[in-house]
């Protein structure tokens, strides 16, 4: 029989360990935050939140149910009072979080995509009016019936001496 500590993460994809491992720890939190007992923040599955509330600011004080000193001071303690439905208000908010960066980063890589692709297509743009070009220089000359030019076959006149035709 399985221990209720190993929840068969072996052999998973990281992320999905990673995620199972956090949900754990979120119902761990609400198991703590139904006995109605300051629940640390150590065991929050959020360390930049839990940070920021050790300094009495961000989403984890604000959803703190105790007030006035005693929220403070559990909060000083590292620990905070929360019911179930704030620590999962909590939670959600944290994912919308995640989400929204989550999104920016693809609109960053979607932008960096679409420079990428219109750096291609110009630059194909521009080896297509090379190779027109190229081309169309290769049709005039053979609409010119392949027949070279005077200046090319006209050989240079030498400078100084007798003309090649009066050699003897």
């Amino acid at each position: 029989m399985k221990s209720s500590r190993h929840k068969g993460t072996r052999g998973k994809h990281p992320a999905k360990k990673s995620a199972l491992e956090e949900l754990d720890q979120i119902k761990k939190i609400s198991k703590e935050a139904k006995s109605q007992k300051p629940i640390s923040l150590s065991s929050f599955p959020f360390p930049e939140m839990a940070t920021s509330a050790l300094n009495g600011e961000g989403p984890i004080v604000e959803a703190a149910s105790a007030e006035g000193a005693k929220k403070k001071k559990a909060v000083k303690k590292g620990k905070i009072f929360a019911s179930p439905a704030e620590i999962s208000a909590i939670i959600n908010r944290v994912n919308e979080k995640e989400d929204q960066l989550i999104v920016k980063k693809r609109s960053k890589q979607e932008q960096y995509f679409n420079k990428e692709m219109q750096r291609q297509t110009s630059r194909l743009q521009k080896k297509g009016k090379k190779e027109e070009r190229i081309q169309k220089g290769k049709d005039i000359l053979k609409s010119t019936n392949s027949t070279p030019s005077t200046a090319r076959t006209k050989t240079p006149s030498r400078k100084g001496g007798p003309s090649p035709k009066n050699k003897v």
